[in-house]
């Protein structure tokens, strides 16, 4: 294997199957593979200047289903009304599905398009007391670099949120699969770990899980499903709860070993070195060149508006509706909201 293997390669192997049961990437162990953990702990602490024990590191298959995890837990707690989330407009469409297969009450607010999709934390506080007569609001669910508004949130606009989550007592779900999909040096991105930290106590506090996967992002090998989550400040009951759930959730061995090479990637002086950060810089180039293009083209049509693509994979256009339209839906005592195809041929 050395002979047609980079020896960093070959080093990162032997030390993964020396951790896996008859050094079989076919084995299985509760709570994923040791020393992949511990990676992810080392790329967090690292990441976010902040102690990260393995401890609070659960492998899983991917984003969607750590989220499905925490949100099964989080429902357990026994309550005349059913547990609730807070999230924003727009969000993206996989979330709705999931929360509403979960059993949630959803509790929404819309952001600020015209100020580059802002979270107005006035109109969060008004969606969470009114949702409140309908549930027990328990988290709040976050996505940044966001999908589909694709932007990268301010460290102001972070600590706004984790204020609003400490006060209200909510679980920050935060969803950062695109922390490295950002396509502007005005915007970097910053984890909520490393500013919730950084703003001490008593927000340092806060509950907090985050999540990251190997699906999307500069990888994008969604057929491999593997991600992580780190769970902070949680409540020992939900711990506990977290503890018991992790084998259903839990990714193949081979699917664990990829996630490590998104965590702990080739070191400066390593023989593989070169060529990954030749791959990952071509790729995050690639993306973001179609990002000015989606953008560019879209802005060209008349009657599009796309605001700035930050970050992430989408772009989200708003289409002003035509008058004539308007008037046509009025017409036929539609809303005016008719299909692209009627709209056409007016």
């Amino acid at each position: 294997m050395s002979d047609h293997m980079p020896e960093d390669v070959v080093e990162r192997t032997m030390e993964i199957l020396e951790h896996c049961p008859k050094g079989s990437v076919g084995s299985v162990i509760v709570r994923g593979n040791p020393v992949i953990r511990q990676h992810i702990a080392d790329y967090i602490s690292q990441r976010d200047l902040v102690e990260t024990s393995t401890e609070n590191i659960w492998i899983t298959g991917g984003v969607l289903p750590g989220v499905s995890m925490v949100l099964d837990v989080l429902k357990r707690r026994p309550s005349a009304m059913p547990p609730g989330i807070i999230t924003c407009v727009p969000q993206c469409m996989g979330y709705a599905t999931l929360l509403e297969d979960q059993g949630f009450c959803v509790a929404c607010y819309y952001l600020d398009e015209d100020r580059d999709w802002v979270h107005n934390t006035s109109d969060m506080q008004k969606a969470l007391d009114a949702a409140k007569s309908r549930c027990v609001p328990r988290c709040f669910l976050l996505v940044n670099p966001a999908n589909p508004p694709s932007t990268v949130m301010s460290e102001c606009q972070l600590q706004e949120i984790i204020r609003f989550a400490y006060k209200n007592q909510l679980i920050i779900l935060a969803d950062e699969i695109f922390e490295f999909n950002v396509y502007t040096t005005n915007h970097p991105f910053h984890s909520v770990r490393k500013v919730m930290n950084s703003m001490g106590a008593p927000y340092s506090g806060t509950q907090l899980v985050t999540f990251n996967s190997i699906s999307k992002g500069f990888t994008a090998e969604v057929g491999l499903q593997a991600g992580y989550f780190e769970a902070i400040n949680i409540n020992r009951v939900d711990q506990a709860n977290l503890e018991h759930a992790t084998m259903e959730y839990l990714p193949p061995m081979l699917s664990q070993v990829a996630l490590d090479c998104m965590i702990k990637p080739p070191r400066p002086g390593g023989a593989s070195y070169e060529l990954y950060t030749k791959e990952k810089s071509l790729i995050l180039d690639s993306l973001a060149e179609r990002a000015r293009l989606a953008e560019e083209r879209l802005n060209a049509i008349d009657g599009i508006h796309c605001s700035r693509v930050q970050g992430s994979m989408a772009a989200y256009p708003r289409v002003t509706i035509p008058v004539r339209a308007i008037e046509e839906a009025e017409r036929r005592e539609m809303e005016a909201d008719i299909d692209c195809l009627e709209v056409s041929r007016l």
